[in-house]
């Protein structure tokens, strides 16, 4: 099990010089092209099979796949936020992201609130 302290070191070393969540959310599709691949995200597969029997080894790295490859490059990103507009000024708010536990990357809709630039903590 990986200790909260060294999790918060690696996650201040990769996030702290990116400037925007843009670079955040196209780095983390950069870092998950080989996600299923390596030993430490074959370990991450098998204790999520072994919480939630329901969970397949194939399917999470099929949606790790699907999610990298339809919304973490930063040209696909860029073009999703494009469409929207963006004032200048908005008031700052706090969103509380309630997400259920069974359905693998089910939270990754963390991304859509992370790249409001109105929100301040979620």
């Amino acid at each position: 099990m990986i200790q909260a302290d060294l999790f918060l070191h690696a996650a201040y070393t990769i996030f702290v010089p990116m400037k925007t969540p843009v670079d955040i959310w196209a780095e983390l599709g950069a870092r998950l092209s080989s996600f299923g691949q390596d030993a430490a995200s074959r370990e991450v597969i098998a204790r999520a099979c072994q919480k939630n029997d329901w969970f397949e080894p194939e399917e999470i790295v099929d949606a790790v796949r699907s999610i990298r490859e339809e919304f973490l490059s930063r040209d696909k990103i860029e073009r999703w936020l494009a469409c929207y507009e963006r004032p200048a000024t908005l008031p700052s708010r706090t969103v509380l992201v309630v997400m259920a536990g069974n359905i693998p990357l089910v939270g990754f809709s963390i991304c859509c609130v992370s790249l409001r630039p109105d929100i301040v903590a979620w």
